[in-house]
């Protein structure tokens, strides 16, 4: 027997004076919704964990039943888990955005944190380009995803105390302040700009109206801990 988790991610929202400071979700038509919540069991729970990073990655591991202290490393090593990326003790997987960085007196900001949600086929052609400049070093290894998301995986990396900053937390703030402390990471974040800059997809783009995949931006880090299935842990699926 199968279980589903339905998960409304964000759709609570925040009341809106158009609506008679209601949220969408307290005005919005849900039968089926409302059929399900008459039939279970309500209540509230907290998925994020005291001193942990809010995001999804951890929330769903929560709902997942499994407890972050003992699995919980950075988003990167699930996602790798869900590419089907193994990953060894000494791998460090981080996920790469696809960033538009805009040039602004005096520096760059975040202008956008997925490239306008660059497509997957486009993606691919950059993120092949990356691994043509990084082939040089055997220790890396790049994996391309789904639009803007991907991964990079760095063999024997170590650097203590490492801070990476979510590019989708800081939206129209000057990177300086948020780049990697680690200047391997910068320095790859600004090898990437020079190959992006005049990349096909990005002049293909540019001619459209979009915006640009400018950067790669390094984030969400963290090593494999071997997460348990569902089947192996409770003995379901």
């Amino acid at each position: 027997m199968k279980s589903i988790i339905l998960l409304g991610d964000g759709m609570a929202d925040e009341p809106l004076k158009e609506l008679g400071d209601k949220t969408p979700l307290d005005v919005a038509y849900i039968p089926y919704m409302d059929k399900l919540a008459s039939r279970g069991d309500l209540g509230m729970v907290r998925t994020i964990k005291t001193g942990f990073p809010p995001g999804s990655d951890v929330a769903n591991m929560t709902v997942l039943g499994l407890d972050p202290e003992k699995y919980y490393s950075g988003r990167a090593p699930i996602e790798a888990t869900s590419m089907g990326v193994e990953l060894s003790e000494q791998d460090t997987a981080f996920r790469i955005n696809l960033v538009t960085l805009t040039q602004r007196e005096p520096g760059y900001i975040m202008e956008d944190y997925c490239s306008d949600h660059i497509s997957t086929t486009e993606a691919a052609q950059v993120v092949q380009s990356l691994k043509e400049l990084l082939r040089s070093n055997e220790k890396i290894r790049v994996y391309p995803g789904v639009e803007y998301r991907h991964l990079m995986v760095i063999n024997g990396y170590e650097f203590p105390d490492l801070r990476t900053t979510p590019p989708h937390d800081i939206i129209g703030e000057y990177v300086d302040n948020f780049l990697p402390n680690d200047p391997f990471l910068r320095e790859l974040i600004f090898e990437s700009m020079k190959i992006l800059a005049d990349h096909s997809v990005n002049v293909s783009r540019r001619k459209q109206g979009k915006r640009e995949a400018t950067a790669i931006w390094p984030w969400g880090e963290g090593k494999v801990r071997g997460i348990p299935t569902l089947q192996d842990e409770f003995g379901i699926s």
